[in-house]
């Protein structure tokens, strides 16, 4: 009997790390694709910045 309900008992803990672990993962996985999306926006504003900045500065763009 006693056998039986350190099994048991195991076999629950087991069961919470897995889904502990499973929960973490996803977290990571969600963060991860944040992360890619930044790098992305990053990338993309820097390009329009590049771009846009000199002719900003000679004038052939004018801001109102």
């Amino acid at each position: 009997m006693r056998d039986t309900i350190i099994i048991v008992y195991m076999s629950l803990h087991f069961n919470t790390f897995k889904n502990y672990m499973y929960i973490k993962l996803c977290i990571i996985n969600d963060l991860n694709n944040k992360m890619d999306n930044n790098k992305y926006q990053i990338q993309t504003l820097t390009e329009i910045r590049d771009s846009l900045l000199p002719k900003l500065i000679s004038g052939k763009i004018e801001v109102k």
